[in-house]
This record gives C-alpha cells, sequence and structure tokens, in this order.
C-alpha cells in the first residue's frame, strides 16, 4: 500500500443514531457514542488531516473538507419511521 504526501479533499460521510425513543436512550451508551461518533470523530480526523490538506494549496485551489449529514439535521421529526413506536430526532 503506498501513502500520499497531500490530500485535495476530504468527505466526512458517517453517523449514526441511538435506534430508539429518544426517551430510553442511555447517556453513556447512547448519547456519548452518537456525539462521538457524528462530531468528535468528523473534528478529529479533519485536524489530523490538515497538514496534508494545506500542502501545496493556494488561494485559487484551497484545500477542502465536505460534511455530509442526514436530512434529519434540518428537519427535528417526532416521528422516525425505521424505529418502532416512532423515535424522533430531537435537536
Amino acid at each position: 500500500m503506498s501513502k500520499s504526501d497531500r490530500l485535495d479533499i476530504l468527505v466526512n460521510n458517517s453517523g449514526l443514531s441511538w435506534g430508539s425513543s429518544m426517551f430510553d436512550v442511555n447517556e453513556q451508551k447512547g448519547g456519548d457514542k452518537v456525539f462521538a461518533v457524528n462530531v468528535k470523530a468528523l473534528f478529529y480526523l479533519t485536524v489530523a488531516l490538515l497538514p496534508l490538506l494545506q500542502k501545496n494549496k493556494t488561494d485559487q485551489d484551497p484545500g477542502r473538507v465536505i460534511n455530509i449529514s442526514s436530512i434529519y439535521s434540518f428537519f427535528p421529526s417526532p416521528y422516525q419511521p425505521t424505529v418502532p413506536n416512532g423515535g424522533g430526532t430531537f435537536s
């Protein structure tokens, strides 16, 4: 396997939910895990790769970071059809 000495584009595309009603989420097993994957992992990976993203970049050709999120992050919903008895994605 070879390694690159630069990175032009980083696409962060990961996420999870706790898969049950918001009233049933366990803070450490659910909430902390969701936050760790959906927020912290994205942040720390981006920070770790900044040197490669910045290498050989210019104002006209900068390094790029694309963060992909679920549509639910924009539209909190009290009902999530994939979860029995609703579930929701409240902010």
